[in-house]
Formats: structure tokens, C-alpha cells, sequence
């Protein structure tokens, strides 16, 4: 063993919902630097320029494959052995299960180190050869740009990596704080940096260094933060069977990370080959907003995977599943409303933010966010399959999802353009999120009556409530930047009131919203 901390492994958790906000803020702090830098970068860049950046992060975000999903699941695996850590201490296993729980936990997390590295070394590899064919497909940019742009990304997309394997021991013992603190700052350090250069009147490479610095910098952050908190974090050389455990059941998980780049990053790959940069980059722009409205609407299920896996070791299947329907109904109350407010508002919206709205930039909003509701709906799903060591299930979605929407953005766009690629995009993730409960479902015996339960009658009321908006875009399509804000702003606090007050009287939202809602909003509740 390398180093090894008992104390480390029997602390106490911190509560879920601590855990969620901790686990949502980094993400909910970067869409927020993202939303503020965008009118600067754009302006600074070009949206042609902007499309090319966007296209050389989504392919260097493939290359994450090749870790074999160990990254995304080093979590889990960290939860269930600190877990059966504890009932050591408590008496229930024997005692010498801690001090193996402890080494357990230190192989995997070295098998994610290993893993960081394997993944660095092909897209070093990758940024140098394919920095010349890629400046030849898009003109207008030298090999030696486009190769640094390749770089420069691999950088990002490496310390991203790197950063998840830092954290997994505290997020796996469910201490949520002190490392995703560690990640705010370094979203902010991101905000920082890609603005600063832009007001320097640095171009397109400049600004790939500038990120690439600030990724590098965030390392620093969190090495900090995370030594702070547990000054020797568990880690060991890992045996054979260590390995072949963690990457056996990480294959399984990688193909929900194979769906996430299709989902999330292809459709852009496919708008720059088939359209051009600059649709690549009105894409990129509308992504923006609707994956943080995604991300807003399941923060609760950010901290869920680590906890419901914690709460499986010490229970049974059927106190799992009891708490699926409730969960499910929590989670969707606050996912929906959100992308169904950012489809609605979308031409105020761009027009508010850009100061105009890039051609077909609300359609691709609208769209997507339209295309993101089924998904969000899924993740208590998605983290009590994983609880429960099944998955298999999400996996099997997840490849689903992808093929599907492989097959008809790439066929419907050359037919249809931007439409054809909007259309695959909305029924792959529909449907694929669909199968996914229909799976869950039948593995665990519960009637498909619970999820549409759970979800239908806030599907409707979120729908009904965005007319008045809808109304509202029509009269302000010719509005100026300040105007367009003003209905903005209008329509989200109309949104927010109305569905707050009925959704409270039905007494739907989690009971921490409930409690700070005003009396008359939860009268029938």
C-alpha cells in the first residue's frame, strides 16, 4: 500500500441534501460562467471560429472512451466498500472488513489513475495526427492552429479527468463539500481566463491556451482542497482481480458515456461536416442553455448514486424500490418545468443574451430542450439500477439511444439539414429514455403505472403553463436587446409563481421548496 488513513473510511456522511447542492454547485456555477463569457467569446471569436473550437472539444471528448467507463463508476465503487466499511466498525461484518474495504478502495482508485494516463497518451497521439486533415476539411485555419486547438483540448478534457479520480473518495463517502467546492473554482477559473484573453484581443489559439491553462490551474485547486480534507487519501497497487472487477462493471457503464457524446456532442460533429462551422456553432451556443436547464432540473439526482448505493448494502430491494416512485416524482417536479420554460422563451431568450439570436438558434433551443425531457425524468432510474448492481439496464438504454440517434441524425441530415438532425435528436432521446424505465421496470417488478404517475401531471401542467409565453414571443419578435430581457425576466417570474402555486397546493415539490413557499401556496397541500 502506498498510504492508507483509517479515519478517512468511518467518518460520517454528509446529509443527501447537502450532498446535492454540493454536487450541483460546480455544475450550476459553470452553465453560469458559460451563459456570462458566450456574448464576450463570441464577439471576440466569430461564431465560425466558435464552431471549430466546440467541434475539436466534442472529438477529443471521444477519446474519453478509452478508459474503459472506469472513471465514471469509480464513484459507486468507492460508496459500496466504505460502506461495508462501516457496518465493520459497527459490529456487523467483521472488523478486519475495514481495514479491506480501505484497501479495496485504494486499488480502484489507482486503476482510475492508470486509466487517466492510457487516455492522455492516445489523444496526445491523436491531436498530432489529426490536426492537418481536420485544418484541410475547414479551411481558413493553418495544421499547426488546429493541432494546438487538439492540444489544447486534450489538456481539458485530461484534467477533467484527473480531477474526477481526486475526488471519488470523498464523493464516494458521500464528504460532497470540500471537493466540489474545489470545483467551482475551477469552473470560475475557466470563466477568468477565457474572458481575460478575449479582452486582451486574443484569437482562437490564444483562448484554447488560455482554457487549457485554466484546466491545469483547477488540478492545483482540488489536489489542494481534496489533500486538506483527507490528507492520505487510500492508495494502493492493484491487484489483477481489483482491476477486472472495477473494469468489468465499467464496460457495462460506458456505453451510457458512448450515449452521453452521442447525445450531447455528435450532433455538432455532424452539423460542421454536413452544414458547416458556424451551424455547428449556433448549436453549441443553444446547447448551452439547454443543458443547464437540464442541469438545474436533476441536481436532485446528483448526489444519488453514492447514497442509494450506501443505502442498498445496509437494506433490501424492496426499500429501494419504495423509494423510486417518490424519488422519481421529486426529481421530475423540478427537471421539467425548467426545460419546458427554456423551450418556450427561447427566441427572448438568445435575443436577451446574444443581442440577437444566431439563425435557427431558438428552433435548435427548443428543440433540445424538448429532447431532454424524458431523459431527466430517467435518472432516479438511472442511480437506482446502479444501487441495485444492475447496469446492465441503463447500459442496454444507452446503446439503444445512441445507435437510434446515430442512425437518423446521420441519415435525415443531409436530406433534411438542421431539421433532420433536430428530429433524430428529439425521438433518440425520447425513446431511448422510455426503454430505459420499461427495463428497470420489469427487472425490479414495478408497473410502468408508477412512472407515469410520478411524472404526467407535471408534464401537462408544465406544458399549460408555457402559453401565455408563447403568446409573449410572437408579440416580442422584433424587440430590442433591452426589451426582449425585460419580457424575459417577465415570463420566467410568471413561469415560476404560477407553477410554484399550484404545484405546491398539490403539495409535489420536495418538502425543503415546501417549507420556504408562502402559506397560501400550499393550502391544499
Amino acid at each position: 500500500m502506498l498510504s492508507w488513513r483509517r479515519s478517512g473510511v468511518s467518518s460520517s456522511p454528509t446529509s443527501l441534501a447537502t450532498n446535492t447542492v454540493a454536487q450541483s454547485a460546480p455544475l450550476l456555477i459553470g452553465y453560469v460562467c458559460s451563459f456570462l463569457s458566450a456574448p464576450v467569446v463570441l464577439a471576440g471569436l466569430g461564431l465560425r471560429a466558435f464552431g471549430i473550437w466546440a467541434l475539436t472539444g466534442a472529438l477529443a471528448q471521444y477519446a474519453t472512451l478509452l478508459d474503459f467507463g472506469v472513471g465514471q463508476t469509480l464513484v459507486r465503487f468507492v460508496a459500496l466498500h466504505v460502506a461495508q466499511s462501516r457496518r465493520a466498525v459497527t459490529g456487523i461484518v467483521g472488523s478486519h472488513s475495514e481495514e479491506a474495504g480501505s484497501n479495496a478502495i485504494g486499488e480502484f482508485i489507482a486503476v482510475g489513475y492508470a486509466s487517466v494516463a492510457v487516455v492522455c497518451a492516445v489523444l496526445l497521439a491523436l491531436s498530432f495526427a489529426l490536426g492537418p486533415p481536420l485544418a484541410h476539411q475547414f479551411r481558413g485555419i493553418g495544421s499547426r492552429s488546429m493541432t494546438a486547438l487538439l492540444l489544447c483540448s486534450t489538456t481539458i478534457v485530461a484534467t477533467s479527468m484527473l480531477n474526477r479520480v481526486l475526488i471519488a473518495y470523498s464523493i464516494g463517502r458521500r464528504a460532497m463539500v470540500a471537493p466540489n467546492v474545489a470545483q467551482s473554482l475551477t469552473a470560475v477559473l475557466y470563466f477568468i481566463c477565457s474572458i481575460g484573453v478575449i479582452l486582451l484581443g486574443g484569437k482562437l489559439v490564444a483562448y484554447a491556451i488560455a482554457n487549457a491553462a485554466a484546466g491545469v490551474l483547477g488540478v492545483v485547486v482540488t489536489m489542494t482542497v481534496v489533500l486538506r480534507q483527507t490528507p492520505k487519501p487510500p492508495l494502493c497497487w492493484p491487484s489483477r482481480r481489483r482491476a477486472k472487477e472495477l473494469v468489468t462493471f465499467s464496460v457495462k457503464n460506458q456505453a451510457l458515456a458512448i450515449s452521453s457524446l452521442v447525445n450531447y456532442q455528435s450532433d455538432k460533429v455532424v452539423l460542421a461536416l454536413f452544414i458547416g462551422p458556424a451551424v455547428a456553432g449556433a448549436y453549441e451556443l443553444s446547447n448551452r442553455v439547454a443543458l443547464a436547464a437540464r442541469a438545474v432540473g436533476v441536481y436532485t439526482v446528483s448526489a444519488m448514486v453514492p447514497t442509494l448505493t450506501a443505502w442498498r448494502a445496509s437494506g433490501t430491494r424492496d426499500q429501494l424500490v419504495a423509494a423510486y416512485e417518490r424519488l422519481t416524482a421529486i426529481s421530475s417536479a423540478l427537471a421539467v418545468p425548467c426545460l419546458a420554460l427554456s423551450a418556450a422563451v427561447a427566441p427572448l431568450l438568445l435575443r436577451a443574451w446574444l443581442g440577437h439570436a444566431p439563425r435557427n438558434g431558438a428552433v435548435i433551443l427548443a428543440a433540445l430542450s424538448i429532447a431532454y425531457v424524458a431523459n431527466t425524468t430517467t435518472g432516479v432510474g438511472y442511480a437506482t439500477a446502479y444501487a441495485e448492481g444492475l447496469p446492465g439496464i441503463p447500459a442496454r438504454a444507452a446503446i439503444a439511444t445512441a445507435l437510434a440517434n446515430v442512425a437518423l441524425t446521420v441519415g435525415l441530415t443531409p436530406v433534411f439539414g438542421l431539421w433532420g438532425t433536430l428530429t433524430g435528436t428529439v425521438v433518440a432521446l425520447t425513446v431511448g429514455a422510455l426503454y430505459q424505465v420499461k427495463l428497470l421496470h420489469g427487472r425490479l417488478s414495478v408497473p410502468m403505472a408508477a412512472y407515469w404517475r410520478a411524472t404526467l401531471s407535471t408534464l401537462v401542467l408544465s406544458t399549460v403553463l408555457t402559453g401565455p409565453i408563447i403568446v409573449c414571443d410572437v408579440a416580442g419578435a422584433s424587440a430590442t436587446r433591452w426589451l426582449a430581457s425585460l419580457l424575459c425576466v417577465a415570463s420566467g417570474v410568471y413561469y415560476g409563481v404560477a407553477y410554484a402555486v399550484i404545484a405546491g397546493r398539490r403539495g409535489a415539490l420536495p418538502e425543503a421548496i415546501m417549507r420556504r413557499l408562502p402559506r397560501f401556496a400550499t393550502a391544499s397541500a
